[in-house]
């Protein structure tokens, strides 16, 4: 048996304590794996895993028993441990996985099984926090993780794995680097000013202003690769009786939405999440937009309005068979202020578009699309307009994304900082304030 190594916290004060978790979703499944990490991790599978070899290689899988720790030793379950050696493993620390049968109650008794040696339940992010903590990765990295795992969209899912893969953090390093070498001639020309004759001071403030704008530009990704992490929201807006919510039940493939000839029939908001031609979006229905609604339909369409000022996409639907009425002239007024871009659609196309161009004058869409909710035409091209638009609005592929509040405000601070040393230094200010 491999000995177990005296795993220790990157502060070097204390030994670590043995931790343990089900690293797999809890439920009904075909396997559950429980990992345990610390100083005691080896002797753990020792104990409940009797088929293992006395000197077993590590990174290797065997099949074992799992069996109780208590006297009867009963048979838990029957599957496969794997042991990593520190510092080669996740962590840094050793480690055992052992692989056994999904199942609530099933996994229940394993984990428990494995607490009885003295292991300690893991943290949410504890795993991760260890392998920074023993230089194993870096903090961007394992948050990297964290977005992997939460990613619900492809966009998502690239910039995850971008953070994962150290792209954030080596363009911060190289702006680290550049920044440390402007400083160290900075404060070498204040210690040590009789041997830096010759040094090109006036290149300094080009220099700052130069790390400033890369810093603040990788900052100014934050906006749009924020929502990488959600399906983009795509929000219905548009006067009672237009077809919205028709036009929800058509996009989600069932009656979602209940649908009625009588105006204000929704009143609060619907969600709902669809894939439009391969695109994980979520669709956002609520009340038509008028002003002489009743209370309750009021507060559904304040909710539907301030839902869209945080959109990503308006749809904005209107009855194309007429004319648009004077009281639903204020829908017309939110769409002009939208700031997220607008895509419009003339609705009920089976009863005919004789009020289409009278709506046309009122409304500068990115485009206008035709559809019937009844016949559904139309509605295949409106999802490949939906899914076009959405796809230019996200960040370009291939390009280093901030998508993490932290990271943001840590970039905002620090190119606050290099402004007000470029301008101090253009000034004529104090060398040491600078620096």
């Amino acid at each position: 048996m491999a000995k177990a190594s005296s795993s220790r916290i990157a502060t070097g004060m204390e030994q670590a304590s043995t931790i343990a978790a089900i690293a797999t979703p809890l439920g009904a499944g075909g396997v559950c794996i429980i990992r345990v990490s610390g100083p005691r991790a080896h002797r753990v599978a020792t104990e409940l895993c009797p088929g293992l070899p006395a000197e077993p290689e590590m990174r290797r899988a065997y099949r074992s028993k799992f069996v109780s720790p208590l006297e009867d030793k009963a048979v838990l379950d029957d599957g496969l441990v794997l042991l990593f050696a520190a510092p080669a493993s996740f962590t840094g620390e050793d480690i055992v996985e052992l692989h056994g049968h999904g199942g609530v109650a099933q996994s229940r008794s394993l984990i428990d099984a494995v607490m009885s040696l003295g292991c300690e339940p893991a943290r949410p992010g504890e795993f991760s926090r260890r392998a920074v903590l023993n230089g194993r990765m870096d903090l961007a990295t394992a948050e990297g993780v964290a977005q992997l795992v939460a990613a619900e969209t492809e966009a998502g899912l690239r910039a995850a794995r971008s953070l994962l893969g150290g792209e954030l953090s080596k363009r911060i390093e190289v702006l680290i680097g550049q920044t440390d070498s402007l400083l160290a001639q900075l404060e070498a020309s204040l210690d040590f000013p009789d041997e830096c004759e010759g040094m090109d001071e006036s290149r300094w403030p080009a220099r700052i202003l130069s790390i400033k704008i890369e810093t603040e530009l990788l900052a100014g990704t934050w906006d749009g690769a924020r929502r990488l992490r959600r399906a983009p929201r795509v929000v219905l807006l548009g006067p009672p009786n237009s077809g919205k919510s028709s036009l929800l039940n058509v996009l989600a493939g069932y009656e979602r939405a209940i649908v009625d000839d009588e105006p204000g029939t929704t009143r609060d908001i619907l969600e709902i999440d669809v894939s439009l031609k391969g695109l994980l979006v979520t669709l956002v229905d609520g009340a038509g937009y008028r002003e002489d609604g009743e209370r309750i339909e009021l507060l559904g369409i304040e909710r539907l309005a301030n839902a869209a000022k945080e959109a990503d996409l308006v749809v904005g639907v209107i009855d194309g068979s007429r004319d648009p009425a004077e009281c639903e002239e204020a829908v017309y007024e939110l769409f002009s202020a939208l700031d997220c871009p607008l895509l419009m659609v003339a609705n009920k196309l089976d009863l005919g578009l004789a009020g289409l161009e009278s709506n046309l004058v009122r409304v500068d869409g990115s485009s206008w699309i035709e559809t019937s909710a009844v016949t559904e035409e139309g509605v295949s091209k409106l999802c490949q307009e939906i899914v076009d638009l959405l796809n230019l609005t996200s960040p370009g592929e291939g390009r280093v994304l901030v998508t993490l509040e932290r990271h943001h405000d840590a970039l905002c601070r620090a190119g606050g900082a290099l402004g007000e040393a470029g301008d101090l230094l253009e000034k004529g200010g104090s060398l040491e304030v600078v620096c």
